[in-house]
C-alpha cells in the first residue's frame, strides 16, 4: 500500500513539472511548429474544439515573422498549456461523440420494427375513432 502511494506521489510530481520543451526549443523552428500542428490535427480528429489553439498558433506565427522571440516564447508556453488541457478533454469528448453516434444508430435501426408493429394499431384506432358515431340503418 505504501509503495502504491509513493508511486502515485512520484507520478503526480513528475506530471506537475514544467515541460522541458518550452524553454529548450525555439518556438519558431519548423519542427516545433509541425509538432504543434500534428497535435492540433489529432485533437481535431477526436472532435475537440481547437479554435482557441488555432488562434494561438496564428499569433505565434505572426510573432515569429516579426522576429519577436520573447512574445513567441510566451505564446508557445500558453499554447502548450492549452494543448495539455485539450488532451485531457479529448478522451471524454471522444466517448461522448461515440455514445451519441451509437444511440442515433440504434434509434434509426429501431424505426422499421416500431413502424411494423405500431402503424397498423394506430391506423385501426384512428379508423375506429372516425367511425364510432356511425349508425347502422336497416334496408327495407
Amino acid at each position: 500500500m505504501r509503495f502504491a502511494a509513493l508511486l502515485l506521489a512520484v507520478l503526480a510530481v513528475v506530471a506537475l513539472l514544467p515541460s522541458p520543451t518550452i524553454g529548450a526549443r525555439d518556438p519558431c523552428s519548423p519542427d516545433v511548429l509541425s509538432e504543434v500542428m500534428r497535435s492540433l490535427e489529432e485533437l481535431s480528429s477526436k472532435y475537440v474544439n481547437v479554435s482557441d489553439a488555432v488562434g494561438y498558433v496564428d499569433r505565434l506565427l505572426k510573432a515569429c515573422a516579426r522576429g519577436d522571440e520573447a512574445e513567441a516564447d510566451a505564446i508557445y508556453g500558453r499554447l502548450v498549456e492549452l494543448l495539455g488541457t485539450l488532451r485531457e478533454v479529448s478522451e471524454g469528448r471522444l466517448r461522448e461523440v461515440m455514445a451519441y453516434k451509437a444511440a442515433l444508430t440504434a434509434a434509426f435501426l429501431s424505426l422499421p420494427p416500431l413502424t411494423y408493429v405500431l402503424l397498423p394499431r394506430v391506423y385501426l384506432y384512428l379508423w375506429y375513432l372516425a367511425r364510432r358515431r356511425w349508425v347502422v340503418v336497416r334496408r327495407r
